[in-house]
């Protein structure tokens, strides 16, 4: 894992968060609760993605948090980007479940 801005993450072209989860993870992170690192892609441009855990990522934000570690990848065209988080999705909730 290494270290990026938050500000330099990019969430464009994804739903609308929820501020309910948000707030939720806000009292997590205030509470000294480790969260999940979020998963992350570098564009070519040096920009970053949200693969998956966006709403961690705001909440970190709004707690004055500037650097984060998460999870990289490389850039990956959008339709396989899509999957990716799709799977990841998926892999958690099956190990929330367990």
């Amino acid at each position: 894992m290494t270290k990026a801005r938050i500000e330099g993450c990019l969430f464009g072209g994804q739903p609308q968060l929820d501020e309910g989860r948000i707030k939720q993870y806000m009292r997590k992170i205030k509470s000294g609760e480790q969260l999940p690192a979020p998963v992350l892609f570098v564009r070519e441009d040096g920009s970053y993605g949200v693969v998956e855990g966006r709403h961690r990522l705001e909440a970190l934000r709004r707690c004055g948090v500037e650097r984060i570690r998460g999870y990289y990848f490389l850039a990956l065209p959008p339709d396989k980007i899509k999957k990716l988080r799709s799977d990841l999705i998926q892999r958690l909730n099956e190990d929330a479940g367990r």
